[in-house]
């Protein structure tokens, strides 16, 4: 945003108040991520809720001061159900559990570049 409103410098004046905002922790982005996926009716197990936080963790520590916070979260998870779906309906007769719940290995291919 800053070198949105430096391109044309009458631009800035136009808004006086300017607010800047911190990044999420991996810990609030987890959080975060956990409401999302309860609001869909998914679960993680352990595996895939630890790996979930570790690439928080590391994205959180490499990322510019400008990082998407949230949204790079919901493409997270939008990523892990739709790999997710491809995997159980590759099985002939998953059961409701099976249906729920997100694995380690729908969140394999992920990496920060992808929705930066």
């Amino acid at each position: 945003m800053e070198h949105f409103l430096s391109i044309n410098p009458g631009l800035a004046s136009r808004f006086p108040i300017q607010l800047d905002f911190d990044n999420y922790s991996a810990t609030e982005l987890a959080a975060i991520a956990q409401t999302m996926l309860e609001e869909r009716d998914y679960r993680l197990t352990l595996q895939a809720e630890r790996k979930l936080y570790d690439h928080l963790l590391s994205v959180c520590s490499h990322t510019p001061y400008n990082f998407s916070n949230a949204r790079y979260v919901r493409n997270l998870i939008e990523e892990a159900i739709r790999k997710h779906a491809w995997r159980v309906i590759a099985s002939s007769n998953p059961k409701k559990n099976a249906l729920m719940t997100l694995e380690a290995e729908d969140f394999t291919a992920l990496t920060r570049s992808e929705y930066h």
